[in-house]
């Protein structure tokens, strides 16, 4: 049953006359994937700005909000999700909580959308309470930058590492975008690749603190009941969709990624967290998997099995690690992601992760793994994500050098058997060198564990026969 209650005030000492509106509302499990209920109210002539709080019982429910304003619920209308990490919110011409976009307050009719992640069956009751001002004191936050994303930080063709997944208060974390980019000033990180969940409030934000020393990219982590993934190099303000429905299915949404020359990347597949495990069994044409997500556990050794079984059937998907950091005690870096570019721009970064250019260590240490292949006698060689064409029964060369790591072992492995176990101790100067004749389309990648830890993983080279 839906109770609605209207009443109006004028606050005398401030001359501001606020209407309020205050919506009951009941709902019931979901009995689909289509997990969303819209709550709509009007907005009044003349408003500059809206507040939205909602309340329900958080000890036996888990619900989320967003909104969209008058121009509906598709991308056009779109100003906001907050997850469940905020009970309240404001949007303002100029202003609006982290999360949330400013920008005109149209009269007309708005939606409050709700994703009801988790609720008994016994149905949850849902309050909602709209604040609508004429006049307000945070009419203004500054300038919005514009972002370029051409720009060019560094030349030099090399490996750079940083890190592609994390969260600020703009979603649920709990530092700022500018507490991350000082920390990878601090420790020397060369890129990061903001990612908050189901919003893109953050691309207005960001240009404030680029510079010269760290590469910002523009992203999004979209987060479905059946699993997240990182979407990297969005248009400033291009929002993706993450409503699972009968007109957007979760191909749709890499298609609607890729339509702007964005690559899409499935999160932490064997994650423990409420919808982290991924079950879009019908995805296609993807870009990479995230194999490592934090501190090395389990769950991670699942997915990179889940990764070299891909591999096997002839899925040659690249691999990444991030940190997914949401607070300070897990900081940026641990995974870090290191890629080898042409220089250091979005464009670069993002096409050599797409090429399988790239290797992961556990942490921004000095750990460097170089690792290629090459035929004897000829100009013919291959490095992380590369395909060498031999003939049957060719022999292939590799090396392999590792620095910055003494202890441990380093494993190379094949067509998803381990064929070379080595002490890193016991090799001259980190370098490994070995052949390998060639009977099948085959790849060859490293892992580097000690006991305790895993330290790195590469991508594979591959090499097919002609």
């Amino acid at each position: 049953m839906d109770k609605l209650m209207l009443f109006f005030c004028i606050l005398l000492s401030t001359q501001i006359f606020s209407e309020s509106l205050v919506i009951e509302k009941k709902f019931f499990p979901p009995k689909s994937t289509d997990i969303y209920r819209y709550v709509p109210f009007d907005v009044p002539d003349d408003v500059v700005e809206i507040k939205v709080s909602y309340s329900y019982d958080r000890k036996k429910h888990t619900v989320d909000i967003g909104i969209f304003d008058s121009n509906g619920i598709g991308k056009k209308g779109f100003r906001g999700w907050s997850g469940g990490s905020k009970s309240e919110f404001i949007i303002a011409e100029h202003n609006a909580t982290a999360a949330y976009l400013p920008g005109p307050i149209y009269s007309g009719t708005w939606q409050v959308i709700l994703g009801l992640y988790q609720v008994e069956p016994s149905g949850v009751d849902i309050k909602i309470e709209v604040e609508f001002r004429t006049s307000s004191a945070n009419s203004f936050a500054g300038p919005r930058f514009l972002w370029n994303a051409d720009q060019v930080l560094e030349s030099n063709t090399r490996w750079y590492k940083g890190d592609l997944h994390m969260h600020t208060n703009h979603s649920d974390g709990k530092q700022t975008i500018e507490d991350l980019v000082a920390y990878a000033k601090e420790n020397q990180l060369d890129f990061l690749a903001m990612t908050e969940h189901n919003t893109c409030s953050h691309h207005f934000e960001i240009p404030t603190y680029a510079n010269n020393e760290v590469l910002l990219i523009l992203g999004e982590e979209v987060t479905t009941t059946q699993g997240h993934a990182n979407v990297w190099g969005l248009p400033q303000g291009y929002w993706i969709d993450f409503r699972i429905n009968r007109n957007n299915s979760i191909n749709d949404i890499v298609r609607d990624a890729h339509s702007v020359g964005a690559l899409f990347s499935i999160n932490h597949p064997f994650g423990p967290c409420g919808g982290c495990y991924w079950n879009h069994s019908d995805l296609e044409d993807y870009d990479s998997i995230e194999i490592w997500n934090g501190y090395w556990d389990p769950t991670d050794y699942l997915a990179l099995q889940m990764w070299d079984r891909l591999l096997q059937q002839g899925k040659r998907i690249p691999i990444v690690g991030s940190s997914d950091s949401h607070k300070k005690q897990d900081p940026i870096g641990k995974p870090t992601t290191h890629v080898y570019a042409s220089n250091l721009s979005q464009k670069a970064i993002l096409t050599a992760i797409k090429n399988g250019r790239a290797y992961i260590t556990k942490d921004i240490s000095p750990t460097a793994i170089e690792f290629s292949a090459y035929l004897e006698n000829t100009n013919d060689s291959a490095m992380m994500g590369d395909i060498l064409n031999v003939r049957k029964q060719q022999e292939v060369l590799f090396a392999i050098a590792i620095s910055g790591c003494k202890q441990g072992k380093v494993n190379v492995i094949c067509n998803g058997r381990k064929i070379i176990s080595k002490n890193i101790s016991q090799l001259k100067n980190g370098m490994l060198e070995f052949s390998h004749i060639i009977v099948k389309d085959s790849y060859f990648r490293l892992e580097v564990e000690d006991d305790y830890d895993m330290i790195a993983v590469t991508n594979p080279i591959y090499v097919d026969m002609k």
